[in-house]
């Protein structure tokens, strides 16, 4: 699993970056911060690629669909079920408990990174172009910079944090959902045949 490093220009930020050298003006010392913080957003936003919606909706279509049959034929009292019977199916479960906000995270994942690359665009714009006031007639001086930075790099801190815990639900989720299929499948064919089966010899 990736790791955001923005922790580190977090810290640095609240630490202080020193005396800069050379003609500098308000909120220059907070550019590599807010840079930096834009190239982990990006990074996230493409490391999400693999699990697209559309790749998640098409899992836990797969698992309902076998959870159809596996519903009907647990709650056959005439079937017998082994205990490694009810760890296939507990995986099964799993599956689908990890991938169930697969969807709706990734979308406002997707949402909400686009609002912290325009928020940060914004600052880096007005620190670059060395803006007097912002659009209510705010001074924009160091403190008014140094407290619209750390709001920001607060936010995408909590962005980078929601995108870790979702790619590791839904890595656990497929990675789970593809070692269980096959043996969902056997024990669906397994079950059906044994149900088959009751149905022909009774008279």
């Amino acid at each position: 699993m990736r790791r955001f490093k923005l922790h580190i220009h977090v810290t640095a930020f609240l630490g202080g970056w020193g005396a800069l050298v050379g003609c500098t003006q308000p909120g220059d010392s907070h550019l590599h911060a807010l840079e930096q913080a834009q190239s982990e957003v990006r990074q996230g936003l493409s490391d999400m690629t693999p699990w697209e919606v559309d790749t998640v909706k098409a899992a836990l279509e797969r698992i309902a669909l076998r959870f159809k049959d596996l519903d009907w034929l647990t709650t056959d009292t005439t079937l017998t079920f082994s205990v490694d019977d009810a760890e296939i199916v507990g995986d099964w479960a799993r599956a689908r408990r990890f991938l169930k906000d697969g969807p709706g995270r990734l979308r406002q994942l997707e949402r909400d990174g686009a609002v912290c690359l325009d928020q940060t665009q914004g600052l880096l714009d007005a620190i670059r172009e060395g803006a007097q006031v912002d659009a209510q007639g705010t001074p924009m001086d160091d403190a008014y910079y140094d407290r619209e930075v750390a709001r920001e790099l607060k936010v995408v801190a909590g962005w980078l944090a929601a995108w870790e815990e979702t790619e590791r639900l839904i890595r656990l989720g497929t990675e789970l959902e593809q070692a269980a299929r096959p043996r969902v499948d056997s024990l669906i064919v397994v079950q059906r045949a044994a149900w088959a089966r009751q149905i022909s010899a009774q008279p």
